[in-house]
């Protein structure tokens, strides 16, 4: 009797060492099935995050190209404005020279123009003078019916500046 109880205990442990190896047989497999779909699922997202972080670089590659793109062009902008400032400038400074000759040119003319008017108003006063003195003498003389005229010197003319010595007077 002891000897089938401790046959039937040890047939029992042994059923419940199998059941409990088959058990701990199929965890494993479980866990092992588990392990490896993680680590598919670890590639996957290892792939993944290869092909972000690849199509990550590519994009800033692609925006320093745009950007380096843009400074050249902002650069040459510059360079352009800067050469049509200094365009302006000289127009500008050509200009304000332009300005300054034409302005002696006409204080030059005016101041001929004053001259000549002075000339003139000269010759014509040293005109009426001359005949003036032409009119007395022949109102003094003209009465003796064509004596002869004593001889008067004529006025002398007003002396005049040297022409051919002044540029206008070409």
């Amino acid at each position: 009797a002891q000897a089938s109880d401790v046959a039937a205990a040890a047939q029992e442990r042994s059923t419940t060492a199998r059941e409990e190896l088959s058990h701990l047989q199929q965890s494993v497999e479980a866990r092992r099935a588990e392990e490896a779909d993680l680590e598919q699922r670890i590639r996957q997202i290892s792939s993944e995050h290869e092909r972000s972080k690849q199509a990550h670089e590519d994009r800033v590659q692609e925006l320093e190209a745009r950007r380096q793109q843009a400074l050249v062009q902002h650069q040459q902008l510059q360079a352009k404005r800067t050469e049509e400032q200094r365009q302006q400038h000289v127009l500008q400074t050509q200009r304000s020279e332009l300005e300054a000759e034409v302005a002696s040119a006409r204080r030059a003319h005016e101041a001929e123009v004053a001259e000549l008017r002075e000339r003139h108003l000269a010759v014509q006063r040293r005109a009426e003078s001359y005949l003036q003195s032409l009119d007395a003498m022949l109102a003094q003389y003209g009465g003796d019916g064509g004596a002869a005229m004593p001889s008067v010197p004529a006025p002398a003319p007003a002396p005049r500046k040297d022409m051919a010595a002044s540029p206008e007077a070409v």
